[in-house]
């Protein structure tokens, strides 16, 4: 498969369904949205506005501008902020959220403000970025690539992309990354809960704390993962909460390792799998917009089990030139973001 850069949410898309990767990740198709997600995008956006609130505060100013809301005072109201941010995601995705989305999430981000004695809360931290942008390579010649499209060769060098909610100052050396949840702390690929030793060797955690390491070389890093909510899962209450490491040297070895064993596995997979061959998964069923007639593909059949059997057929580089988004490669959606450009994918 055709693979240029990775972010953590395609590496945890092939883990859980190779097929669902090959159509978003290579052909650039259009997943489904999901409502739950976009609650998720309000939250997120929530904790920006306060931790940007700290940002100008730090800095002695009394307003910022930010890029959804324009111009805002420092001392904006958590409740105006959650509104301001529901109205943003309900008129890019209207309808989709469920009903009584605003206050839930509201409620959501008192309690998490609260929680800790207030130590999640960013206006009692330090900040030192507020969703940081990383688009960095990877300095390693096995890091490299060279793609036949269309009589057409793509060559470079893998690149690591993606959004870190919050980075915040502990002193100067060390930079805490901090990454906030509002869902399950669930591994969707495994089927099973994330326990401490599980996240401590969590892809996404990795990929980020390598990336930064990348773009900060004198920084030392704290990473710490925030889930916010408690959820029931098979009638289990699993509590949410902060988990903190200390990533080393001995940890960028080991997020290296699984950065390049991701890359040679996804690059010389040429049949990617499907999680049902009937889509009838509940991956597939809640989880993927591959799983339904895509006119466009095929109207008989659902489109990711046609595209695999145009693979079986006719090979995937035939399917990646015939289906593929080349545009919709270069899109960027990642922390809550719509439509960022990269010239570089």
């Amino acid at each position: 498969m055709l693979v240029t850069y990775m972010r953590s949410s395609s590496v945890n898309c092939y883990a859980m369904c190779p097929q669902k990767y090959f159509c978003t990740y290579v052909l650039g198709l259009k997943d489904k949205d999901n409502g739950k997600a976009c609650q998720g995008n309000v939250f997120h956006k929530n904790f920006e506005i306060l931790a940007k609130c700290k940002l100008a505060q730090q800095n002695g100013e009394k307003f910022f501008i930010d890029d959804n809301f324009g111009k805002l005072s420092t001392k904006v109201k958590v409740e105006k902020i959650n509104k301001l941010s529901y109205d943003y995601y309900e008129s890019e995705f209207p309808g989709l959220m469920p009903k009584g989305s605003e206050k839930t999430v509201l409620e959501w981000t008192h309690a998490a403000l609260l929680k800790l004695n207030g130590e999640m809360d960013p206006r009692n931290q330090n900040i030192y970025a507020v969703e940081e942008f990383f688009d960095v390579e990877v300095p390693h010649s096995w890091a490299d690539y060279s793609y036949e499209i269309d009589g057409k060769t793509i060559e470079g060098r893998l690149r690591l992309k993606g959004t870190v909610d919050l980075i915040t100052r502990e002193d100067e050396v060390y930079l805490h990354l901090i990454d906030f949840k509002t869902g399950r702390r669930f591994d969707w690929a495994k089927e099973t809960v994330k326990e401490y030793s599980d996240l401590e060797s969590d892809k996404q955690l990795l990929l980020y704390y390598y990336a930064l390491r990348l773009k900060y070389p004198n920084n030392k890093f704290y990473v710490s993962i925030f889930y916010a909510n408690d959820h029931v899962i098979d009638k289990v209450l699993v509590e949410g909460g902060l988990f903190t490491f200390v990533f080393d040297d001995d940890t960028m070895k080991l997020a290296e390792d699984m950065l390049r064993k991701e890359f040679e596995k996804i690059k010389n997979d040429r049949y990617p799998k499907v999680i049902s061959k009937t889509c009838a998964h509940f991956k597939c069923k809640y989880l993927c917009a591959y799983s339904k007639i895509i006119p466009e593909i095929s109207t008989e059949k659902p489109a990711c089990i046609f595209l695999r059997e145009e693979i079986s057929e006719k090979g995937i580089e035939y399917v990646t030139q015939k289906y593929g988004d080349l545009q919709r490669m270069k899109v960027y959606s990642g922390g809550g973001k719509l439509n960022v450009d990269l010239k570089d994918a």
